[in-house]
């Protein structure tokens, strides 16, 4: 029994060792394996490739799958980033979802983790006409004379719809029973039926049935009904409804005949415009097939004065004993205007000053300042300022004194001369006497070197007499410019031939290159390396007849060994 259970024991030891080990190594091998590098992203691909042509307002889901260094794929649709190189014709959202926007091609690119996907070219075209739907509904029923605007809805390929009534080519099987305009406009000419249909990029809208009778109204009324007053010279659109035996209505304003009972008060057109021509009452009426309508009374007032105008409102100064003429003009409610100024009253605030006359005469009495004003019925202009001056002395002489100011210019640079003035105060005047230049005012601009000769002058006025012109000379040489280098490339390490560029110089003139040290020799702008190490290039520019030569600027450019 001991011996059973001895054995027993050592098995069940043996079990447990045997289980320790296998655990130790499966630890030692998960361990092992913990330690395998991680796959990298090796590729991207894009579907659906190739791509069927998207519609504009359609959308297209893509999908972009990663390739692996071990050879495994996974969906990294939502992980890119996507681009459309061309987002005014489509745009891609960053689920993939890309929406046409407007007919052209743009590509289509997915990146991650410095990998980018193979370029995918999407079209977008426009979307095509699928049906026409007349709007209206069939069938319409016209009067003769009458018209009906008919519409026309395209439906597109993508689903949307847009109004195409000035686009269809409309058509009625019976001109003679109704005629429909190019602008889908039916008109009804004589009792009967015609069909209408539309037509575009070979689609025909289905056929919408036309009716047409006779336009015979039980009543006719004129509208407005009762208009405001009508002011002389003004005029006032009068319309007339018919309404017919079955209920309908319509506008036969062309077709009835109008009636004014005072022809001296106001008129009335063959459309109904009615114009006032003076104050009274007149009476209104339309008239179709024996059927009148009933009258509208119709007041016409004379306009009220709005505003009066005073002219001239800048007038010159007066000198004494002189004088100025004012005109008044009226502004009226109907914006008519008339000169009123036999009619208003004139006023000036200084009757010492200038007094002015029943008829707007205005005179300068003595030196100093008065407003002129006019007034009528209750309005009153604004106020024109008059000024009265001494008659002028004996004009004085007057002498310039220039000292020039620059001395020296530079060509094609503007510049602003000064340092002359007069000795009446009165402003002076610049001329170029010689030498090459433009001037604008005070702002010269040489277009040569070499001596510039400016005159000085002033005219003079009633008070002076006119100044002897003054010379002055100014030295134009030639200007300066500056060199911009920022050197391209900085670095190239293949050691063969490249262009350098980068120098611009401010007069625009043409950049010279040449090695100031450093293994490499040029021609024009090819550098030839020959060597290793840094380059230093000179940008410079010799300048001409216009501009001095630049300061030269040099840049360093690392180049490696030829291969």
């Amino acid at each position: 029994m001991k011996t059973i259970i001895t054995r027993n024991r050592m098995q069940f030891i043996g079990y447990s060792l045997t289980m320790v080990v296998i655990a130790a190594l499966t630890l030692g091998v998960m361990a092992c394996s913990s330690k395998t590098p991680t796959p990298t992203l090796s590729s991207i691909t894009i579907a659906p490739t190739p791509t069927a042509n998207l519609t504009v307002g359609s959308t297209q889901q893509f999908t972009a799958t990663g390739t692996y260094s071990n050879g495994s794929t996974a969906d990294v649709t939502s992980q890119v980033t996507w681009n459309s190189l061309n987002t005014a014709v489509a745009t891609i959202s960053s689920t993939g979802l890309v929406t046409g926007a407007a007919v052209g091609t743009t590509n289509i690119t997915a990146y991650l983790s410095g990998i980018a996907s193979p370029t995918l070219i999407l079209t977008v075209i426009a979307p095509t006409l699928s049906s026409i739907v007349v709007s209206t509904p069939s069938p319409i029923k016209l009067t003769v004379g009458s018209t009906q605007q008919l519409t026309a809805i395209g439906t597109y390929s993508n689903g949307s719809t847009a109004d195409v009534t000035s686009q269809v080519t409309w058509a009625s099987s019976n001109d003679t029973v109704a005629y429909i305009s190019s602008s889908g406009s039916a008109t009804g000419v004589a009792p009967g039926t015609a069909s209408i249909t539309a037509a575009l990029s070979g689609d025909t809208s289905r056929t919408v049935t036309l009716n047409v009778t006779k336009a015979v109204p039980s009543s006719v009324t004129v509208k407005p009904s009762s208009p405001a007053n009508l002011t002389v010279g003004s005029t006032q659109q009068f319309t007339v409804i018919g309404t017919y035996p079955d209920g309908s209505t319509g506008d036969i304003s062309s077709q009835v005949t109008w009636v004014s009972s005072n022809m001296t008060n106001a008129t009335v057109s063959s459309t109904g415009l009615t114009t006032g021509l003076a104050a009274g009452t007149t009476y209104i009426k339309a008239s179709l097939q024996g059927v009148t309508s009933p009258a509208v009374t119709l007041t016409v007032i004379a306009p009220a004065l709005s505003s009066i105008a005073i002219t001239p409102t800048a007038p010159a100064n007066l000198t004494m004993t002189v004088a100025q003429q004012f005109t008044a003009t009226g502004t009226y409610s109907n914006g008519s205007t008339a000169d009123v100024t036999s009619q208003v009253i004139w006023n000036s605030s200084n009757t010492t000053v200038a007094p002015i006359s029943p008829t707007g005469l205005a005179v300068g009495m003595m030196e100093g300042t008065t407003n002129i004003t006019a007034t009528f019925s209750g309005v009153t202009s604004s106020a024109v300022t008059l000024t009265v001056t001494r008659p002028p002395a004996n004009p004085a002489n007057q002498t310039i004194s220039f000292v020039v100011s620059p001395t020296t210019a530079a060509i094609n640079t503007p510049f602003t001369v000064s340092g002359a003035s007069a000795s009446s105060g009165l402003k002076i005047a610049y001329t170029i006497k010689s030498g090459m230049a433009t001037i604008s005012g005070t702002t010269i601009t040489p277009t040569d070197v070499g001596p510039l000769v400016i005159e000085a002058s002033q005219a003079g006025d009633a008070d002076y007499n006119t100044a002897t012109p003054v010379d002055q000379t100014i030295i134009v040489g030639k200007a300066n410019q500056t060199i911009s280098f920022k050197v391209t490339p900085s670095t190239t390490g293949n050691g063969k031939s490249f262009t350098v560029s980068g120098a611009t110089a401010s007069s625009g003139l043409t950049i010279t290159y040449t090695i100031k040290s450093g293994p490499a020799t040029i021609s024009g702008t090819t550098i030839t390396p020959n060597g290793s190490g840094s380059v230093v290039v000179e940008a410079s520019q010799a300048g001409n007849a216009e501009y001095n030569a630049a300061i030269p600027v040099d840049q360093t450019i690392k180049v490696g060994t030829p291969s």
